[in-house]
């Protein structure tokens, strides 16, 4: 009788856990990302963004961004105003401060005041041999 035990109980032992395992596992629960939870965007997404003014109309997109390399963060940006495919727009630089990025439901959108466009400096691209090692290859310019 003891051997009989002892021949149910030792295999049952043995293939409790290979069955356990063969068991089909949930799929872990989706993790969000934690650079949505800090609310960030990738540059891709920002490039290009179409800017509107206080009234909602259509008055630019983002081109280029600036960054303050000494503290890393967004100082400026430059927007493309004007123009049809590139021909005979303008540029100009704007502090990050001033745009006020939403989601219009499908794509995010930035306002900047009209006021504040049509003062900020332009964008000009210069290339110096006289600038200093590092420097940006251009700066903004006062019109």
């Amino acid at each position: 009788m003891k051997n009989l035990r002892a021949v149910l109980v030792v295999p049952a032992l043995v293939c409790a856990p290979l069955v356990a395992s063969a068991q089909p596992q949930a799929p872990p629960a989706p993790t969000r990302p934690i650079w949505r939870e800090l609310r960030l965007s990738e540059a891709r997404n920002v490039l290009g963004m179409r800017i509107k003014n206080e009234q909602g109309r259509d008055v630019g997109e983002i081109d280029n961004l600036l960054i303050d390399t000494p503290n890393g963060r967004i100082s400026h940006v430059v927007v493309a105003v004007g123009g049809f495919m590139g021909v005979g727009e303008k540029k100009v630089v704007v502090p990050w401060s001033d745009l006020r990025i939403a989601s219009d439901g499908k794509n995010s959108v930035a306002t900047l005041d009209q006021a504040k466009l049509e003062s900020a400096p332009r964008w000009d691209r210069i290339v110096r041999e006289d600038r200093e090692p590092g420097a940006p290859s251009a700066s903004p310019t006062v019109r």
